[in-house]
C-alpha cells in the first residue's frame, strides 16, 4: 500500500484514528508512506509500525514549522535501507525531497521497496521530470547488486507506466538493445491530448510510450519512442473511445480483444503475445492493469468494465510469462483498496503477481 498522510497539515489529529482503522482493516504487508511526521515526543512512523506490528525504515527527517517530516516504509518482515537520495530542485541541485530504497526479507525472497514524494505543484512539471529521472537512475543503479533484480512497481493509475517503462527502455538502449511490452488492460490507453473525451492522462500512456502526443511526456529520458509498435501486445481490451480506435488500428501494435480471447483461448493468445514481445528484443516489460480482469474477479478498481478476463485466464497468462523467463520488469496498477470488498482484490492481485514471478500449482 502507498499513502500520503499529509504530515501535520490540516486536522491531522482527527485523521489519526481513521488512518489506524484503515490500516487495521487492510493489514498491508508493505506500506510506503509520504509525509510522516515526528517531534521531540512523537513519531508517526513508529505509530504505524505498532499498528501493523511491523518494522520501519525512514528517510532523514526535514524540519518544517517546528516538526520534522519525511517518507517511510513499514513492513511486517525485516527491512534494510539500501540507499537514500535527495531529489533535485528546479535548479537541479539536491533539495529536501528524498527517495528511500530498501530491501524487505519476504517469505518469497528479498524484495525491493521504494518510496518518494515528488514536487506536487501544477507548474513544476519540469522539476518532476528531473526528479523522476533521478529516481530511475538510483533504482537502476541497484540492479545487479544482488539486492534488486526484477523491478516490480505498484500504482497508482496507469500513467506511472510512462516512467517505469521509460527507465526500462533507457537501460536497454544504453546497451544497444530494445524491449517488448505486454500491456494488459480493459482500455486501450492510447488516447491523445487532442482527441481524449475525458482528458485523463491515465488514458494516454501507451500512445506516449510509442512516441506520440505531448512533447514532455513522450520525451521522458530524452528519446522516443520507448518501444517499437511491432513488439507491443495489448491484451484484454473491451472499452475503447471512438477516436482511440483509429489510433490503435494505425499504430502497428498487436491488439488482442476480449473477442480474440473468447475465440482463441488465453493459452493461444499468450503464446502469440510472447512471440511478439520477444522478437528481436532483450526481453519485455509487463504492464498489468487489474481492470483487465472481470469486475467479479477484481472489484477493487475505479474503472470497472464487465466482460473481462477471468481469474484462471489471468493466472494462465502470467504463468506463461513466468515460464518464458524473459520478463525484465513489471508494473501493477489501478488497484484501489477503498473500492475493494474485504481485501479480496488485493489478495487476488498478490497471487497473480506471484504467478508472474514463477509460483506454480505444483
Amino acid at each position: 500500500m502507498t499513502w500520503n498522510l499529509w504530515g501535520r497539515f490540516g486536522e491531522y489529529e482527527r485523521r489519526a484514528p481513521a488512518i489506524a482503522a484503515v490500516l487495521q482493516a487492510e493489514a498491508p504487508d508493505i506500506l510506503c508512506v509520504q509525509e510522516v511526521w515526528s517531534d521531540a515526543s512523537h513519531d508517526q512512523a513508529d505509530d504505524l509500525a505498532t499498528i501493523l506490528d511491523g518494522n520501519v525504515a525512514r528517510t532523514t527527517p526535514v524540519m518544517f514549522d517546528g516538526f520534522s517530516f519525511g517518507n517511510a516504509i513499514v513492513s511486517r518482515w525485516p527491512i534494510e535501507v539500501l540507499t537514500e537520495e535527495r531529489l533535485p530542485n528546479a535548479d537541479g541541485q539536491p533539495g529536501h525531497r528524498r527517495l528511500l530504497v530498501a530491501a524487505v526479507e519476504t517469505p518469497w525472497g528479498r524484495w525491493p521497496a521504494a518510496v518518494t514524494h515528488l514536487d506536487h505543484r501544477f507548474d513544476a512539471s519540469a522539476t518532476r521530470r528531473q526528479q523522476v529521472e533521478r529516481v530511475l537512475e538510483v533504482i537502476d543503479a541497484q540492479r545487479g547488486t544482488g539486492d534488486v533484480d526484477l523491478p516490480l512497481i505498484l500504482g497508482g493509475d496507469h500513467s506511472i507506466a510512462m516512467g517505469s517503462l521509460s527507465g526500462v527502455a533507457a537501460h536497454a538502449r544504453a546497451q544497444d538493445e530494445s524491449v517488448g511490452l505486454i500491456w494488459f488492460d480493459a482500455h486501450g490507453d492510447m488516447n491523445l491530448p487532442g482527441i481524449s473525451p475525458s482528458g485523463n492522462i491515465h488514458g494516454m500512456p501507451l500512445s506516449h510510450l510509442l512516441g506520440h502526443g505531448d512533447e514532455e511526456l513522450r520525451m521522458i529520458k530524452g528519446f522516443a519512442p520507448k518501444i517499437r509498435p511491432e513488439n507491443v501486445a495489448l491484451i484484454g481490451i473491451r472499452d475503447i473511445d471512438a477516436g482511440e480506435r483509429k489510433v490503435i488500428r494505425d499504430s502497428g501494435i498487436h491488439a488482442f480483444t476480449m473477442r480474440d480471447i473468447d475465440e482463441q483461448g488465453m493459452a493461444q493468445v499468450a503464446q502469440r503475445a510472447l512471440e511478439i514481445v520477444n522478437d528481436g528484443t532483450a526481453g519485455y516489460h509487463v504492464s498489468f492493469d487489474v481492470d483487465g480482469c472481470d469486475p467479479d474477479v477484481i472489484p477493487g478498481t475505479g474503472t470497472r468494465v464487465p466482460g473481462g478476463v477471468n481469474y484462471r485466464e489471468a493466472h494462465l497468462l502470467l504463468e506463461y510469462i513466468a515460464d518464458n523467463g524473459a520478463m525484465t520488469s513489471m508494473d501493477v496498477v489501478e488497484l484501489n483498496p477503498f473500492l475493494d470488498h474485504k481485501n479480496l482484490s488485493a489478495e487476488r492481485t498478490l497471487h497473480l503477481i506471484l504467478s508472474a514471478m514463477g509460483q506454480s500449482i505444483l
